[in-house]
């Protein structure tokens, strides 16, 4: 979890964005109440370990606690989460509030069985700034069939951020949100040999079988051309998702419906580059059987010349791009102009824009004080409480320069202080992160000066491609509906026939696997998942459609 929170920290403190922070008046009626009062809050991770210790005065949550008077119990599952939630809901023995991801197990059930409260209906008994606060984008996105909001939206990024953004031409704000869906290649290797052009199937063959002639081994072990993701059960993503946004693949056909992206053209043309590549040997056998720690390690070596890894791989290897010449290594990978359509077109790169949020804040019907915990997530969600848990204590981690403008103190920022101290004494910039109003800590972040990391080389090279359809990051089905279990059948039935397909001893092999795998798709009932499919974007893309 080290690692994980050294992430957390590394990404937020590159986010920028222009949108105006909120005014005072818009604060809230946290002050109607501030004495005493402990919270209880059941965070549903098992390997959560924030504390909030209010005995040490310049940590942030002792600045929250004397400012509130709400001092934060936070509870968590020693064993299996979803046994927990499970466990809580028959029981009926529930904690003032539960944070959980909007996907975990049981999750729905609480719902279901009304044990959370209505935030739209607490906001307009008690405290109406949560309007405010919440995006109107992420209030409809997140309400439900009854009209109610029940989740309050914890790293979520509304539609009206990433408009002004646009409209601002604020590249470095729009940064924050481009997808992971890049190719990369080795620096080195590919000006070595002479930077060609890898945009089409032939280009791309050329480039690999360049990079092995030359380039036949990395420290005496044979170079791996390509690695993919990890292969699971319903195939592998960098040979989904990756050729569909690299090659410009539609999302929607030109009625409207969703565009059946296993039987593209432009993607069967690009999944036939990938058997043409296996057949020469310029893909390995171990692609299909690597694990992510085996892909990690080739990485972290350099033993790759194509990287379907994704920036979050290239951000956790941060160490390879410390020096931009690669002194300590001379290794590092950098995006590249790959795998476009026939036409040349351009990619288009789904965007990051999370509307579903993350670990998201729910009040239960047994909470102690309803109000009270709804003005306190009002507070640490909005303006004042998210400066004091990313800032801390004015004098101790920051002050203000000669602009105005806040300061981390050089100890926070210059590594002269370890990571385990500062989250230990001060618990902020990143690290008091159970509650992150994006919309607002992305301002502050703004005013940190960050130094170079990789992801600035993948920001640069991916906004120009930037498409937002955040209706379409989750289709899945509901896990009790007979489409579910459609859609489960479906992926086994296409990993089965991706593996076969790649591995193909001929073409016209590849194209019989595939009609196939197409004929025993509608055996399964694909019409039927199709048009639940269809059926739930245009309600996702409803939702949305007053903000874009």
């Amino acid at each position: 979890m080290n690692r994980f929170l050294a992430m957390l920290a590394a990404l937020i403190m590159l986010l920028a964005v222009t949108a105006p922070a909120l005014a005072e008046s818009e604060q809230g009626d946290w002050q109607t109440d501030t004495s005493p009062y402990d919270l209880t809050v059941y965070v549903n991770l098992s390997w959560f370990t924030n504390s909030w210790d209010t005995s040490i005065e310049t940590r942030s949550d002792w600045l929250v606690t004397h400012e509130t008077g709400v001092n934060v119990e936070f509870i968590t599952p020693t064993g299996s989460e979803a046994e927990r939630m499970y466990t809580m809901l028959a029981s009926g023995e529930l904690p003032d509030i539960i944070m959980a991801n909007v996907y975990d197990t049981g999750l729905q059930e609480f719902i279901a069985a009304g044990k959370f409260l209505p935030l739209n209906e607490l906001a307009d008994k008690y405290d109406k700034s949560f309007y405010d606060i919440v995006s109107p984008s992420l209030i409809s996105w997140n309400s439900y069939d009854d009209g109610n909001i029940y989740a309050y939206p914890n790293f979520a990024s509304s539609f009206e951020n990433v408009n002004a953004m646009v409209k601002a031409n604020d590249t470095a704000a729009l940064g924050n949100y481009v997808g992971d869906r890049v190719v990369s290649v080795r620096k080195d290797i590919y000006e070595a040999i002479g930077s060609p052009d890898m945009t089409t199937p032939e280009g791309f063959i050329h480039a690999l079988e360049l990079a092995k002639e030359q380039f036949p081994l990395v420290d005496g072990v044979p170079i791996s051309l390509v690695g993919l993701q990890p292969f699971g059960d319903s195939g592998n993503d960098a040979l989904y998702s990756y050729i569909q946004q690299m090659a410009g693949i539609d999302r929607y056909n030109e009625d409207g419906s969703l565009h059946d992206l296993l039987t593209d053209p432009e993607y069967l043309r690009w999944l036939k580059m990938f058997r043409e590549a296996f057949e020469k040997g310029l893909i390995s056998r171990d692609v299909f059987v690597d694990q992510q720690a085996q892909i990690d390690e080739k990485f972290r070596a350099g033993r790759y010349f194509v990287s379907f890894a994704g920036k979050a791989v290239t951000l956790a290897n941060n160490y390879l791009y410390i020096d931009r010449g690669g002194k300590d290594t001379g290794i590092y990978y950098i995006p590249v102009d790959a795998m476009r359509n026939s036409a040349g077109g351009p990619p288009k790169i789904m965007s990051k824009v999370l509307l579903n949020g993350w670990m998201n804040t729910y009040i239960t019907t047994s909470c102690k004080d309803p109000a009270r915990a709804f003005r306190f997530l009002n507070y640490i969600m909005g303006e004042r409480g998210q400066h004091a848990i990313y800032y801390g204590v004015e004098g101790v981690t920051w002050d203000y320069n000669e602009e105005g403008v806040e300061e981390f103190k050089p100890f926070m920022t210059d590594g002269s202080v370890s990571a385990e101290d500062l989250v230990r004494d001060y618990n902020v910039y990143g690290n008091n992160w159970a509650w992150w109003n994006t919309d607002i800590t992305n301002v502050f972040a703004a005013k940190v000066k960050a130094p170079y990391t990789p992801l600035d080389d993948y920001i640069a090279w991916s906004i120009p491609y930037m498409v937002h359809y955040p209706e379409l990051t989750d289709l899945s089905m509901p896990a009790d509906s007979e489409e579910y279990l459609i859609e489960t059948n479906i992926g086994l039935e296409w990993g089965t026939a991706l593996s076969k397909m790649i591995t193909a001893p001929s073409e016209e092999e590849f194209d019989r696997i595939h009609q196939e795998f197409v004929a025993r798709r509608a055996e399964l009932g694909y019409d039927k998942l199709y048009a639940a499919q269809n059926a739930l974007a245009a309600k996702n893309k409803a939702k949305l459609d007053p903000y874009r």
